[in-house]
């Protein structure tokens, strides 16, 4: 499996925990996820928009809250493994048509690499 797969399947992973968070219909629904290991932090907050109003969702409780845990630090791991980068922060965002974006925030800048794509 390549390391775009990988990140691919953890973001889907993600996404159904932010599917199902979701209060019926939306323009877009969201998350961001901050780590720092050496802090020992973990914070995240949902949200979805609906009509031009973002509403925060309520925090996870059960089984959501670790499981989004353990798929922040592998995708922050497969970033690392892949980019050279320390991601810090990411946030998804979904739209209600189900087009997805991801952006990433990083400690320590991805390496430049000469790799062709």
């Amino acid at each position: 499996m390549n390391p775009f797969e990988r990140q691919d399947e953890i973001l889907n992973d993600i996404s159904q925990i932010l599917f199902a968070a979701a209060d019926g219909e939306y323009d877009e629904v969201g998350i961001e996820v901050e780590l720092n290991d050496e802090e020992n932090l973990f914070k995240f907050n949902v949200w979805q928009t609906v009509d031009s109003v973002k509403t925060s969702l309520p925090q996870f409780s059960g089984k959501e809250g670790p499981a989004l845990l353990n798929l922040s630090l592998a995708l922050q791991k497969e970033i690392m493994n892949h980019t050279g980068g320390d991601m810090k922060k990411f946030v998804l965002r979904i739209s209600g048509a189900g087009r997805a974006c991801v952006d990433y925030e990083y400690r320590e800048p991805p390496v430049k690499q000469d790799t062709p794509y």
